[in-house]
C-alpha cells in the first residue's frame, strides 16, 4: 500500500534523516468506528507510562493495548504472517475477570465491539448482541480485513470516495505514484530517475495479484 493522501486517510507518516523508524500520526484508527475524538478520550483515559531509550513515555495500558493490537493484526492477518502471529499470541494472553469487563466497556466506548466480534469472545469477553443496524464503517472494515488492507483494495476505496474528474487522478496515481509516495512506501529505492521508474513498474505485478482478493472482498461484503 502506498502511504498517500489518496489511500492512507487515517494517518500521516513522518520521516527524519538518521532515524531508523518513521512516525505515524493518526487522525483516527481503523476499526474504532465511534467518533474519533470520543475514541481517543476513552483510550487516553487508560494511559500509563513506559520507558523507551531511558525516556518515560505515555502509552495505552494493557486493556487499551489489547484492542489496538487486535485491530492492527486483523487488518493484515490474511496477507502477512507477522500479523497472523501477533493475533495468535494475543489470543493466548490470560486476562483477569476485571480486564474482560473493562475490555467490553472500552470496545463499546470506542465503537470496536463489532469490528472485534471475532476476537474478543475468544478472550472470554462478553459482548452484547449485534444491533439490527450495522454501525457506519463496518462494511468497509470487513472489506479491508478480507482484502488484507494492501494493494488494489485501497485504490478501490479511493475511487469510491472520489467524484468526477478526481477519479481519473486516483487511477493515474495508482499506476504512476508521485516520488513522495513511492519513496515512503519503498524507502530502499534510490532517489534517482531510473531506479524510481523501475520501482513504479515493479508495483504493477503486485497490484494485479492483489486485484482478485480485493474484488472478492468488496463483492462478499456488498450491502
Amino acid at each position: 500500500m502506498l502511504l498517500s493522501e489518496l489511500t492512507t486517510l487515517h494517518s500521516k507518516t513522518y520521516l527524519r534523516d538518521g532515524w531508523p523508524c518513521d512516525i505515524d500520526v493518526h487522525s483516527h484508527y481503523p476499526g474504532f468506528l465511534g467518533d474519533p475524538a470520543e475514541a481517543f478520550e476513552a483510550l487516553w483515559a487508560r494511559r500509563t507510562t513506559l520507558d523507551f531509550a531511558h525516556q518515560s513515555c505515555l502509552v495505552p495500558d494493557r486493556v487499551a493495548g489489547v484492542l489496538i493490537l487486535a485491530l492492527h493484526s486483523l487488518r493484515g492477518t490474511v496477507m502477512q504472517e507477522r500479523h497472523a502471529a501477533e493475533l495468535k499470541e494475543l489470543l493466548a494472553v490470560e486476562l483477569t475477570e476485571l480486564e474482560r469487563v473493562q475490555l467490553a466497556d472500552l470496545a463499546a466506548a470506542t465503537g470496536s465491539a463489532e469490528t472485534l466480534r471475532t476476537v474478543l469472545p475468544r478472550l472470554g469477553v462478553d459482548l452484547p448482541a449485534s444491533a439490527d443496524q450495522a454501525p457506519h464503517g463496518l462494511r468497509e472494515w470487513r472489506e479491508r480485513v478480507d482484502a488484507g488492507s494492501v494493494g488494489a483494495y485501497q485504490w478501490f476505496v479511493a475511487l469510491r470516495r472520489s467524484h468526477g474528474r478526481a477519479k481519473l487522478r486516483v487511477l493515474w496515481r495508482a499506476i504512476w505514484p508521485t516520488d513522495h509516495d513511492l519513496l515512503i512506501a519503498r524507502p530502499e529505492i534510490p532517489d534517482a530517475f531510473w531506479p524510481k521508474v523501475r520501482g513504479r513498474i515493479a508495483r504493477w505485478p503486485r497490484g494485479l495479484r492483489s486485484l482478485p482478493r480485493a474484488v472478492r472482498a468488496i463483492w462478499h461484503n456488498r450491502g
